[in-house]
């Protein structure tokens, strides 16, 4: 979104020869996101959730597929007051907080009305086909918590997806999950270094 806590999409803009996807599954911010980035030379906007892959998925089927989420969101302050019942103000990017999990938006803003909504969901082998993305060289992941069911499904055991960059929030994790993406990106070839200050892990493709 085009707001101060997301500063790196100011630099993508940069890039025009290269294509940049933006998955945003909740409609009325992916029409808020078309509306702030647009402009963008060469992007590709994607209204869906990226959903866990089902157990035992093979790589290539399933991919004409179409399936839905519950997704829960703040309440807007279009249908709801400025502010909760007891006075206190939300944070300005509270109404960008989704989540597979209501108990994960609770536990992060307490006072925040909570709505669900339902959202087309794809995992990540079926947005890459029906999207035909190819030549990936950056893939950033901000799921609230989902990130490493995310990353998990990204096919780095092809010579062809061979992202040089990978970064996630690790800030909503469990240390169990947190471990896993260490050594699923060290399985894969790739140095891992959690920032401590910017609650984000970032991977380099070392060969």
């Amino acid at each position: 979104m085009d707001n101060p806590n997301d500063p790196f999409l100011v630099h993508l803009g940069k890039y025009e020869r290269h294509r940049k996807i933006f998955v945003e599954p909740i409609p009325v911010l992916f029409h808020q996101l078309k509306q702030n980035l647009g402009n963008m030379t060469n992007a590709t906007f994607i209204n869906a959730a990226i959903s866990s892959m089902a157990e035992g998925d093979p790589d290539e089927s399933g991919h004409d597929s179409k399936s839905t989420a519950t997704m829960f969101c703040v309440q807007s302050e279009q249908s709801a007051p400025t502010k909760p019942a007891n006075g206190t103000q939300l944070p300005f990017w509270a109404d960008q907080i989704c989540s597979f999990s209501h108990d994960h938006i609770t536990k992060l803003l307490p006072n925040a009305q909570v709505k669900s909504v339902e959202v087309q969901s794809l995992t990540v082998r079926q947005m890459l086909h029906q999207h035909d993305i190819s030549d990936v060289l950056v893939v950033l992941i901000d799921t609230e918590g989902f990130d490493w069911q995310v990353l998990r499904q990204l096919p780095l055991h092809r010579a062809s997806f061979r992202p040089v960059l990978i970064g996630f929030e690790n800030q909503h994790l469990s240390k169990g999950d947190l471990a896993a993406t260490s050594d699923f990106l060290h399985g894969h070839g790739y140095a891992v270094t959690h920032d401590a200050a910017t609650f984000n892990t970032f991977a380099l493709a070392m060969a």
